[in-house]
């Protein structure tokens, strides 16, 4: 597979690391890259000079990250003694290019910043430029026409998902049939994996996901909830993101900066080494930027993610049926309990409490309507004054 190499200034930590986090990036996608920093340790054999020309001249590819300091060693600009690396290479690089006449089809320039496109020469400003960060795709799909990059499958991706566990303590009054709904999903019984719950205040919608996704945690998947009270922005959501999830198992998202984070979250989660549950509540309050996101990007894409299950809940959820993602979703309304005898099973095991009885419980109903979080409040004090 023919290899890339990264031409580019040493010129402080900040540009190094970006420089790096590209390289990062194009890696995890596949892509064979020649660095520098993967010397730094010890040194290229035969040292920085020889290395820099022998790469400059063979490569396969090459790209060339242009800013103001490249530029001046693009035209021997630099003092003696310093940036030796990148000014060996550019004049390596601008004889091959040279030689290349009209037909280069090795080589692109990239940016970080959009004034740097003004330091790119004449000689070479018809290759076209890509944006490191915005761009990234397109840089991708170069790469790919050129031989670089395999076409991705994830054919071969095994996701281990967990056994059933028939025997764990619900702790909820009723909501038996959504956690059925949700273990069935989460331990790989059935295909869909789009979880949508809605329901009027007080219907117990956070509590519910709450102990979903402690039964998840409990069968050991890793779980994330995302609550969108408040109106977080899209980067505020990612961040939270960053923070819940290491870099093992979203890495690409992790080195991506600004727009590109979400192509780049959409890859990661196309390629889950291991099941990962996301749950967005209060979806009620969504902003546009995020419901548009989630709903034209993210829950289109899950028949591409097999390690990923997605709850929303709130108020308001998606009408599944406007989107092409409907078959993977499934949809409960959460209605009031006004059954005594669920309310019984939870007085028993949720307050460990067997002497209010199904009269005291019918008294509660009455008052509270079934309302799940009224009556749980009613059946706490109550249990309190009793015991």
């Amino acid at each position: 597979m023919p290899k890339v190499f990264i031409s580019y200034s040493q010129e402080g930590e900040e540009h190094k690391q970006r420089v790096y986090a590209l390289a990062d990036r194009l890696r995890h996608e596949g892509v064979s890259i020649i660095l520098d920093r993967d010397y730094n340790a010890y040194g290229p054999d035969g040292g920085w000079d020889s290395w820099s020309g022998k790469n400059a001249e063979k490569a396969d590819i090459v790209l060339l990250v242009f800013t103001p300091t490249y530029r001046k060693c693009w035209d021997g600009e630099q003092p003696s003694g310093v940036r030796q690396g990148a000014t060996h290479e550019t004049k390596v690089l601008y004889r091959r290019l040279y030689e290349a006449g009209a037909e280069i089809d090795f080589c692109r320039v990239v940016t970080f910043e959009d004034d740097h496109k003004n330091y790119i020469p004449k000689f070479i400003a018809g290759l076209h430029t890509f944006d490191a960060n915005r761009d990234f795709l397109n840089i991708l799909a170069w790469l790919r026409r050129l031989g670089a990059l395999p076409e991705y499958s994830t054919s071969n991706i095994s996701i281990v998902w967990p056994k059933p566990m028939p025997d764990y303590p619900w702790s909820l009054a009723d909501r038996t049939d959504p956690f059925e709904l949700f273990h069935e999903m989460i331990t790989a019984r059935r295909s869909e994996r789009i979880f949508l719950v809605d329901g009027l205040s007080s219907s117990g919608k956070t509590i519910l996901i709450t102990e979903l996704f402690k039964f998840a945690k409990h069968l050991g998947l890793l779980s994330v909830q995302l609550d969108l009270k408040g109106c977080p922005t899209l980067d505020e959501l990612f961040d939270t993101l960053t923070l819940e999830v290491a870099p093992t198992i979203l890495p690409a998202f992790h080195s991506a900066n600004g727009p590109p984070r979400k192509t780049a979250l959409l890859k990661d989660l196309e390629r889950l080494p291991r099941p990962l549950i996301l749950g967005f509540d209060t979806y009620q309050d969504v902003p546009a930027e995020i419901a548009n996101w989630i709903e034209g990007q993210l829950l289109r894409r899950m028949e591409h993610c097999p390690g990923l299950v997605v709850t929303l809940s709130g108020k308001q959820v998606p009408e599944r049926t406007r989107f092409a993602w409907a078959g993977l979703a499934v949809h409960t309304t959460l209605p009031p309990i006004k059954e005594a005898k669920h309310w019984i099973d939870f007085a028993n095991h949720a307050l460990g409490h067997s002497a209010i009885s199904k009269d005291h419980i019918e008294m509660l109903l009455h008052i509270s309507q079934g309302d799940p979080g009224q009556t749980s409040a009613l059946l706490r004090s109550f249990s309190q004054t009793r015991g």
